[in-house]
């Protein structure tokens, strides 16, 4: 009679579990796109749940889905992974669709590009944890919010082309003359991200886009070309709002 107790119980406990996925799968709308993280300037700051941010939990930031939600992040560039809890709101940068602790950002391989494609997936919550596993509603959203929101997914275009030598490429991956300052926005170890962030951005025409391929094998996601450097300044205000963390570059 015990054993069919604790088989009862069992069976209610792992039936609750995987039902969590059956009842909020279709509120994630957004399955990839590009993540950022936040670290420092947050440390020690109150997140939008009421907690304490701390860099060194893995922990998310999402726009609409409910607090305590368990999220699979994966890089697409590497294949790694980590699971993380929502526990506050954002991001609030366009073509971002989660924003990661510092831990979790680690653990990802995303400390120096900044920002990394991602998928993601509502997983179930670790079954030894101590953390908070109380949900709110989930807003309701409509489809136009959506997409005006975030990109559903990149479009990658369909010009060819590839970079081989160290140098500047426009859009269409043509080599182009590197005299002068840009404003870099990104930057990757994989050309596939470099591109996939580039068919993102769609608040900057593509003929001021480039990619430059560096000595240190880097591919630079750049805006330009500017002859000096106070033209170069002024489009980083202009778009720093929808790129933060932008930076004049001197092209050598």
């Amino acid at each position: 009679m015990k054993f069919l107790c604790k088989l009862s119980a069992y069976t209610l406990f792992f039936i609750s579990i995987f039902s969590f996925n059956d009842v909020y799968a279709q509120n994630l709308h957004e399955t990839e796109g590009f993540a950022s993280y936040y670290a420092d300037d947050f440390h020690g700051k109150r997140t939008a749940n009421g907690e304490i941010y701390d860099m060194h939990k893995l922990t998310a930031a999402h726009p609409y889905l409910p607090f305590n939600t368990w999220i699979k992040v994966t890089n697409v560039a590497n294949n790694k992974t980590v699971t993380v809890r929502i526990n506050d709101r954002g991001p609030f940068a366009r073509n971002r669709i989660i924003d990661m602790s510092l831990a979790a950002a680690r653990i990802l391989g995303m400390l120096g590009p900044g920002s990394i494609y991602v998928r993601l997936e509502m997983v179930n919550p670790p079954i030894e944890t101590s953390e908070d596993k109380s949900s709110v509603s989930v807003p309701e959203l409509e489809s136009n919010e959506i997409y005006l929101r975030f990109r559903s997914k990149p479009v990658e275009r369909t010009s060819g082309g590839t970079i081989s030598d160290y140098g500047l490429y426009n859009s269409n991956m043509e080599k182009v003359n590197s005299k002068g300052f840009v404003v870099q926005l990104a930057s990757y170890s994989e050309l596939r991200s470099a591109k996939l962030y580039l068919d993102q951005i769609d608040d900057i025409s593509s003929n001021e886009l480039f990619i430059q391929y560096s000595d240190n094998g880097k591919y630079r996601i750049v805006v330009g070309i500017f002859k000096n450097r106070d033209d170069a300044e002024k489009k980083k205000n202009q778009i720093q709002n929808h790129h933060p963390g932008c930076f004049v570059l001197t092209l050598r």
